[in-house]
């Protein structure tokens, strides 16, 4: 061994244990921002969200679907106002709705003023198409003046043409500066009560963007990302995006937005939530990927267990799993109750030699041509050596009783010898099982772990 010189530089500071490391970054200070009876803000829980897609003219349609997003956990909606004629109805949803109704404006600025005096509880203006600044006045005068709070919402699809421009392209810094701009022209006409969202339909941009603002700002954050997609790629882009600036400790209110039934919104926001450790609202499922190992209807069961969730309290922990390896052993802290399926107890065979397999045949017909923890009946010797397998004319592997094992043919293929070691091998192995039946052919052991 060289000898090596000890370094003169001071050592490293040692890494902190895992166990007090922080799980997540500390809350972002902002400002406090009442919706209706919803806080957003300074350190209130992060709220859930999302928009009706009833037509806004039918109320009662309306309203009834309100209900139901409150029921499964909705604390803020928004609700579109595309046209005069849909004020009148608005007005009867914000009476009757049980949430704070946030009213949607583009365009037309008017808009926003009849529905602040209908009474919304907030307005979401996207500044990007309500381009002249008397009209952004009047909205943030009539919102003071009502005690309402405005939502500025900068997308990258309507970004102002001289921030595309200057920048290029709707970068996140385009989006940035697009927020501080309006932000500081609200605050310029009294209206102090305002909430921000920043979004790109790239999760990198959105991510980026809401970061580089909540270093410049103390408003507090909508996230969300726009035009996310459909219910699968809509919800992998959420999860990813508002999961990161979650646990950054940036963002104060959400809403996955989803080509689908807003219920699904719902449900995806309160999941990111539960996953950030930021919402234990519901039981937890822990339950394993499944694999060759596995020997009951998993799948099934899990989506037995998840449908029923409001019949167990909270802070359980289901752990259901189909396989031996994790059927029985938890890494997690203790929990309240930790439902587990019992493996079935092993049966003991009697072997009629010491490296001699069962003469009965085996319980699973897939134990073969997969790694199930049953093939040590009938594929290992009691040290936990494979054993050889013997093949007949036909191909089918037989045990020392004569019995054939079921495989398939593209199994007993791919389970031929390939080279000499292999063939050294197995024959190695054949001697030691102490088989007397002249030319035989050995074939691969196929149980061996991790085949």
């Amino acid at each position: 061994m060289r000898n090596v010189r000890p370094s003169s530089d001071p050592p490293l500071p040692a890494a902190p244990a895992a166990a007090d490391a922080p799980l997540t970054a500390p809350r972002r200070p902002t400002r406090a921002v009442r919706v209706g009876t919803v806080q957003v803000g300074a350190g209130a829980p992060v709220s859930v969200q999302s928009m009706t897609c009833t037509p806004t003219r039918d109320a009662a349609a309306t309203l009834t679907q309100i209900a139901e997003l409150a029921e499964l956990g909705c604390e803020i909606i928004r609700v579109a106002v595309p046209d005069r004629a849909a004020v009148a109805p608005f007005g009867r949803i914000v009476a009757g709705s049980p949430l704070p109704v946030v009213a949607d404006v583009h365009f037309d600025y008017r808009l926003a003023l009849a529905a602040l005096d209908a009474g919304a509880a907030c307005v979401r203006v996207n500044p990007g198409n309500i381009a002249r600044r008397e009209h952004l006045r009047a909205i943030a005068r009539r919102a003071a003046a009502c005690g309402a709070p405005v939502r500025i919402g900068v997308n990258s699809g309507s970004l102002e043409k001289d921030l595309l421009e200057r920048h290029g392209a709707p970068t996140p810094a385009a989006l940035v500066e697009s927020a501080l701009r309006h932000c500081r022209f609200f605050e310029d006409e009294g209206c102090a009560a305002l909430k921000v969202s920043l979004k790109s339909s790239r999760v990198a941009a959105t991510v980026a963007a809401c970061r580089l603002f909540a270093g410049q700002s103390d408003l507090p954050l909508h996230l969300g990302v726009t035009e996310a997609g459909t219910l699968r790629s809509g919800i992998v882009k959420s999860a990813v995006a508002l999961g990161a600036l979650l646990l950054d400790g940036i963002g104060d209110t959400l809403r996955v937005s989803l080509t689908a039934p807003p219920r699904e919104e719902i449900l995806a926001g309160i999941g990111i939530l539960e996953a950030a450790g930021l919402r234990p609202a519901r039981p937890e499922i822990v339950s394993c990927p499944t694999c060759g190992r596995t020997q009951i209807d998993l799948v099934g069961l899990v989506a037995a267990v998840e449908a029923e969730p409001a019949s167990r309290p909270p802070g359980v922990s289901s752990r259901p799993c189909g396989s031996r390896s994790w059927g029985a052993s938890s890494t997690a802290p203790a929990r309240r109750a930790r439902p587990t399926l019992a493996w079935p107890a092993a049966r003991a065979r009697p072997r009629s030699s010491g490296t001699a397999r069962s003469s009965a045949p085996c319980p699973s017909p897939r134990c073969c041509v997969s790694s199930s923890p049953n093939c040590t009946a009938c594929c290992r010797d009691p040290g936990g050596r494979p054993a050889p397998r013997v093949a007949d004319g036909g191909g089918r592997g037989r045990d020392r009783g004569g019995r054939a094992y079921p495989r398939p043919a593209a199994v007993r293929r791919a389970s031929l010898l390939s080279s000499r070691s292999q063939s050294t091998e197995l024959a190695t192995a054949a001697q030691r099982s102490q088989s007397a039946a002249p030319r035989l052919t050995v074939e691969k052991a196929c149980c061996r772990k991790g085949t």
